[in-house]
């Protein structure tokens, strides 16, 4: 089906959520799925296996093992309260109950697709002595780990290698236990948790050997499908860039060119949504391989590396949204976008956005988002926040930092800043704004694709993605606005620097705050 969201739900974000409910049975699972029933969700991916596999397993440790365990790494410990590990022994073991086979289930039912989802080098918690995340493989085999030529520093220095061919195994086993246990209609593997998969300076020998992992992982999905007796297509999440993904590995187009995927999912990693993603080179790229592309949006937000963590709000993912299909996307998704049955517990919920209509996880916002972001003419014509943001994720010289577009500083002398905004299309008539946040007391001079633009107010930043006010601009909507503003950005008289660029897109008819429609 072209178009709709492709949803994924992690895993542990069901037990977390709901262990503390008094009943936890097959009716609360069912009602669980039946809320996407009547959205734009067509694809609802079920993360069944991270550092830990959700189900009974006989290849990798699982929750039910956790459940169990008394010692870790030379430590005493009990994760029996812990409310992943508890919600798991209660469904499996006390209920009797297999999860992932009743979401299939009802899924198919309500007519959404079901797929399994495998984070194929998952590392949270890797810094600890001993966690609820960790497997007795972590400990017993440091040497499968991606750094053993130095002490571990980084986050990702403890990552498994895949050039082990333990490892390799390992996770060939987990995939087919998957695939030959639940009947889904697709496989992702889960290649953003996490990126770092080779040791330091071998990501490029590195490349081979994930390319024959992925036909292996194809040739099991394969029999897989001969034994439910019908296809089942296979996912990759990788990096935004073409180039950014095959320097960590990750040779995805071979992939595409050797039937190997489905679908392909170019995605930021975590602290921030990236408008940037070249959909359109993608899909050139892409061409004739019948592999469909789903850009992936993110929960957080933020325009430079340094900015505080905020989640984006509804307008902004249907920016992203419009943004994405205006470039040939064939389904968004969404990343991160679990459900928040009790908002009051929501990890954003000590912030009083949390509670406002725009977040995209409050009762109001979540159906809104998943009626609006998964169709073009759903998305184009929202109100839309095109905020730019940056890269998170690279190769380990990547530096954020060096490559993000924000902050930039217009100089005192009247020379421009430049920053490109992906708009994607914007409708005749819809009015368009341009916010720049600075503390920058002068006026500013502003042009977007050679057009002069009339300022209009300065006005707070809601959510505080800055802590400086936003100067607004007009910008001159002719109909024929391409899918890209340029933003020319003059200073007078003492330098502005900007740390804050968004582009507001307001629907055809709806007031704009100065009156002009």
């Amino acid at each position: 089906m072209r178009y709709g969201i492709m949803l994924n739900e992690d895993d542990t974000h069901f037990f977390y959520t709901r262990n503390s409910w008094q009943r936890l049975g097959e009716a609360e699972i069912r009602a669980f799925i039946r809320q996407y029933a009547g959205t734009q969700v067509t694809d609802f991916l079920l993360c069944c296996a991270g550092r830990m596999v959700d189900y009974p397993s006989k290849v990798r440790d699982s929750w039910l093992d956790k459940y169990d365990q008394t010692e870790e790494n030379g430590v005493p410990v009990n994760y029996r309260d812990n409310p992943v590990v508890r919600g798991a022994h209660r469904l499996f073991r006390e209920e009797g109950l297999d999860f992932y086979a009743i979401c299939i289930d009802e899924l198919r039912k309500i007519g959404i697709r079901p797929w399994l989802s495998i984070r194929m080098n998952d590392c949270h918690c890797n810094d600890e002595p001993a966690s609820f995340l960790h497997p007795r493989i972590f400990h017993e085999h440091p040497e499968y780990r991606r750094v053993t030529h130095r002490p571990p520093i980084g986050y990702f220095d403890r990552c498994f290698d895949y050039a082990r061919p333990e490892i390799r195994q390992m996770m060939l086993d987990s995939v087919e236990e998957t695939v030959m246990r639940y009947d889904a209609d697709g496989l992702e593997v889960d290649w953003q948790r996490e990126i770092f998969c080779f040791a330091i300076g071998h990501e490029w020998e590195g490349i081979a050997l994930l390319n024959q992992f992925m036909r292996d992982v194809r040739a099991i999905v394969n029999r897989a499908a001969e034994k439910w007796g019908h296809p089942i297509a296979v996912c990759a999440r990788t990096l935004s860039t073409p180039q950014a993904a095959l320097d960590c590995g990750f040779d995805v187009l071979a992939w595409a060119r050797e039937g190997l995927i489905d679908v392909l999912v170019p995605t930021p990693r975590w602290a921030t949504t990236d408008a940037d993603i070249p959909v359109e080179l993608w899909k050139r790229l892409l061409e004739g391989t019948g592999v469909q592309l789903a850009p992936g949006i993110e929960i957080l937000q933020k325009s430079t590396p340094q900015s505080r963590l905020i989640a984006t709000t509804v307008e902004s993912v249907s920016a992203l949204a419009a943004q994405f299909f205006s470039f040939g996307a064939d389904k968004v998704y969404l990343f991160n976008y679990m459900d928040a049955p009790e908002p009051e517990k929501d990890a954003m919920a000590r912030h009083a956005f949390a509670r406002h209509a725009e977040y995209p996880l409050s009762p109001q916002g979540y159906p809104r988002l998943l009626r609006t972001a998964g169709a073009p003419e759903t998305a184009v014509s929202a109100e839309r926040r095109h905020v730019v943001t940056y890269a998170d994720v690279g190769p380990v010289w990547f530096r954020a930092e060096q490559e993000a577009a924000l902050p930039l500083t217009a100089q005192a002398d009247g020379s421009p800043a430049f920053v490109r905004v992906r708009t994607g299309d914007i409708p005749a008539g819809a009015a368009v704004e341009i916010r720049l946040g600075t503390a920058a007391a002068g006026g500013l001079t502003v042009y977007a694709n050679s057009v002069p633009c009339a300022y209009l107010r300065t006005e707070p930043v809601y959510p505080e993605y800055t802590d400086n006010p936003a100067q607004v601009f007009r910008v001159e909507n002719d109909g024929h606005l391409p899918p890209f503003l340029v933003v020319e950005i003059l200073a007078h008289g003492q330098e502005a620097a900007i740390d804050y660029v968004e582009v507001h897109v307001l629907p055809v008819g709806c007031e704009a705050p100065d009156g002009h429609a």
